[in-house]
């Protein structure tokens, strides 16, 4: 008896190469992205300590040079957090593409997936029939 063969098996494998190389951008993307959003929880959680010291330095004798000091880091990291703000806003549309395109390819790739299961199971239901 001859073995099942499924002729779109290159399309299959291609698709299934296809959707690895999909998952994989969308995985960098993700990383880049969750990277620059520990840095603004991590410039906010400064921010928060640095303005708390404050208010606990504005108590009694005050240091000028110290409060300038502060306010200078406080304002250096405010920049920098406006900056990733508009870095993960600029990499948003990458971001929704390429989840877009791991979709389409995953939906295809079980499309072919499904036909060769159908196509099996004939296959079966023949071999079966023919025994």
């Amino acid at each position: 008896m001859k073995r099942f063969r499924f002729q779109l098996d290159a399309l299959l494998l291609k698709l299934e190469a296809d959707e690895r190389a999909a998952h994989e951008s969308l995985a960098v993307l993700q990383r880049s992205r969750t990277m620059q959003q520990d840095r603004l929880r991590e410039i906010a959680q400064q921010n928060r300590d640095d303005l708390q010291q404050q208010t606990s330095d504005l108590v009694g004798l005050v240091n000028p040079d110290q409060v300038r000091q502060r306010a200078a880091r406080t304002f250096s990291r405010t920049r920098e957090a406006d900056r990733l703000v508009l870095e993960i806003a600029a990499g948003e549309p990458a971001f929704r593409e390429a989840e877009q395109r791991l979709a389409e390819v995953r939906r295809e790739r079980r499309q072919y997936e499904r036909l060769r299961e159908r196509r099996l199971g004939a296959y079966r239901c023949a071999a079966k029939r023919r025994e």
